[in-house]
């Protein structure tokens, strides 16, 4: 399965006006609560286990492909000193470090190349969050296999 170039409402978001792309995310943002209400109780018991987790020395992982890989990275960043956790957060991404700042195509297909090596070394505490679409990709599969 392809996890990236998938079809969209917006595929010719270039002949839009201003306006009717702005509405456009102004409709896509609203879209967001009503399906996030219905979750909370399994958000909260997601966020209590992974407290649970982190509180006996595991850690999070955010692995991602492309912009979801890069949020992953500054979200994992910015916890340090915004709250003063260190070393429990770790943002991975498809293709390396080199896909921070480059494009890496197709690098959450390939799972012999999608992670760096330091992800080897795992205690049964951690908690893995795939982002985007890299739950559907060989990126997932190789982090299942490393926990088997």
């Amino acid at each position: 399965m392809r996890t990236t170039e998938q079809s969209s409402k917006y595929s010719g978001l270039e002949k839009m006006t201003t306006r009717e792309i702005l509405e456009g995310i102004n409709n896509e943002d609203h879209l967001v609560p009503e399906a996030i209400r219905p979750l909370i109780p399994q958000i909260e018991a997601l966020v209590d286990g992974i407290v649970e987790r982190m509180e006996r020395g595991g850690r999070v992982f955010y692995i991602g492909a492309g912009t979801s890989g890069r949020l992953g990275i500054v979200d994992a960043s910015e916890i340090p000193p915004t709250y003063g956790v260190y070393d429990a957060f770790i943002g991975l991404i498809a293709g390396g470090d080199k896909a921070i700042r480059t494009a890496v195509e197709n690098a959450e297909d390939d799972p012999d190349g999608a992670l760096p090596p330091r992800v080897l070394h795992l205690m049964s505490l951690e908690v893995f969050v795939m982002l985007g679409k890299t739950v559907f990709s060989p990126v997932a599969s190789l982090v299942i296999r490393m926990l088997l």
